[in-house]
């Protein structure tokens, strides 16, 4: 399992597609699944914690975006006994400074 941990915009989604072409992983943006599943009453925590838990049941390589937010996200992996390869921390503060947020004119 791979982790792309970073704040909204800062290119969790952009990355994991590339990565998970490249390697063959299987990509599940939980922000993105939320957005598109997650009833507007339901509680974001345990919606997020069941849905990550049915995609680890089902592949093992994956690259989970934007999870885990919380330390009880950490432990759901550990109880799903995902095997944690790398965590990619993003920040768009970088990417500004240099110069790789910018379009080129």
């Amino acid at each position: 399992v791979v982790l792309l941990l970073g704040p909204p915009a800062s290119g969790k989604t952009t990355l994991g597609e590339k990565l998970a072409r490249r390697f063959d992983y299987v990509l599940f943006d939980v922000g993105t699944h939320m957005r598109k599943h997650m009833h507007p009453e339901a509680d974001a925590d345990s919606f997020a914690l069941h849905a990550v838990g049915q995609v680890l049941q089902n592949e093992r390589k994956v690259i989970l975006s934007g999870f885990p937010k919380w330390a009880n996200g950490l432990d759901h992996l550990k109880s799903c006994r995902a095997t944690i390869d790398m965590a990619i921390l993003l920040s768009p503060v970088l990417f500004l400074r240099h110069g790789l947020g910018q379009s080129q004119r």
